[in-house]
């Protein structure tokens, strides 16, 4: 081989081989996100992590806007949407007071969901079974729920969610209201285990914040490894 093809060859190496370190160093992140956690997250955990993301959103300039209207998700697929769902936090209310192993059971309906929440409450289960159906057909996005013993439905609207893969169902969903009077935010796992879940409930955190919830109002949802769920 003469010598001007043993330097293009060389050249030809060394690009593949920087070309090869720099996809392993982009990968390297997300692969890591996928990670465990070296223990469940604790409530402490993440009100620490709440406290990190007030601190990161007092750094973007969207924090110093005045207070607009509540803003929800660009668009919900619904057959993604569906499922149960376990509670991560909400802002408390009367009936969620004593709740733990908190969750929400939805199933496609003509025009929305069917919605079954459950928790425990002295060591029985506090039930109640409703609907939520779309008012705002372009998106999906903003519903009204309605239960037996209320006689007006109420706003569910869905201002947040996170993915893992466009096929796949949602992993994080946030609900609330256009006062924001009310919110939940919901997971599809009873405990938050890896470093990926941790990512989105920090970024979560954040928008939540930039939208102008006071998440010094939020509690913990308590899902302890012991839950029975609902068959």
């Amino acid at each position: 081989m003469s010598r001007p093809t043993n330097l293009l060859f060389s050249l030809l190496f060394l690009v593949f081989f920087v070309a090869c370190q720099e996809e392993s160093e982009v990968a390297t992140p997300i692969q890591d996100q996928n990670e465990l956690l070296p223990e469940p997250a604790t409530a402490a955990d993440i009100n620490s992590w709440m406290a990190e993301a007030a601190a990161e959103a007092r750094q973007n300039p969207e924090s110093r806007r005045a207070l607009g209207p509540v803003r929800v998700v660009d668009y919900v697929d619904v057959n993604r949407y569906v499922g149960r769902w376990y509670e991560l936090a909400n802002f408390p209310d009367f009936f969620s007071q004593g709740c733990t192993c908190t969750t929400a059971e939805y199933a496609p309906i003509e025009g929305g969901v069917s919605v079954f929440n459950n928790c425990i409450v002295n060591g029985g289960n506090n039930s109640i079974r409703g609907q939520a159906l779309v008012v705002d057909p372009t998106t999906n996005a903003k519903l009204a729920v309605q239960f037996p013993v209320s006689p007006f439905p109420g706003e569910y609207w869905i201002i947040d969610l996170a993915e893992n893969g466009q096929d796949k169902p949602y992993t994080f969903a946030v609900v609330s209201n256009s006062d924001r009077s009310s919110l939940f935010i919901l997971s599809r796992t009873p405990q938050i285990t890896t470093f990926r879940q941790k990512f989105e409930l920090t970024r979560i955190f954040i928008n939540l914040i930039l939208q102008g919830f006071d998440l010094r109002e939020l509690a913990i949802t308590p899902q302890p490894g012991d839950c029975e769920y609902p068959m």
